[in-house]
């Protein structure tokens, strides 16, 4: 049975966003509980979440309503799907011992000015970090120059033009 915080058993689609203020990116420090990298630095994001709407027959878009809401969720930050900048990077992993796929989408929102953070409980510290900084910083298996949110920052500073 699908759990709510993927899309099946063995499917899950991660949304990972680099929020770029001031030439610096927002960085969350995970829960030393977590489940996944505990410890670890990361973006904000998550997983896609199956929808909860039957009473449409076309549900679009839905990618965008995860990407705010994770936000919201992880860090206070309220942000518009305005924006959003499509997608900014894709890539895939399979974890061979838990049989599970899984599809990354790495997003960029760039705000004027850095914005009040309220953490989850997911996470225990942030930091706005300079991208000669980020190597700095452990986020480790998606960190190191093929880690994929190393990437995704990495291609956030390319496109914000720093």
């Amino acid at each position: 049975m699908s759990q709510p915080h993927r899309l099946t058993d063995q499917v899950k689609i991660l949304h990972k966003v680099a929020i770029v203020s001031n030439n610096q990116v927002l960085l969350l420090k995970r829960h030393g509980a977590a489940h996944s990298r505990p410890g670890k630095w990361d973006l904000p994001g998550g997983n896609a979440e199956w929808p909860d709407n039957p009473a449409k027959p076309l549900l679009q878009k839905l990618h965008r309503t995860d990407v705010v809401r994770e936000v919201n969720e992880e860090t206070g930050i309220t942000i518009s799907e305005s924006l959003i900048v499509s997608p900014i990077f894709f890539d895939t992993f399979f974890e061979t011992e838990k049989q599970m796929y899984t599809v990354v989408v790495g997003w960029l929102v760039k705000l004027d000015r850095h914005e009040e953070i309220v953490l989850s409980r997911e996470h225990t510290e942030f930091r706005w970090a300079k991208q000669a900084d980020i190597q700095n910083y452990d986020f480790g298996f998606a960190g190191g120059k093929d880690g994929f949110l190393v990437q995704i920052i990495e291609e956030a500073f390319t496109l914000i033009g720093t």
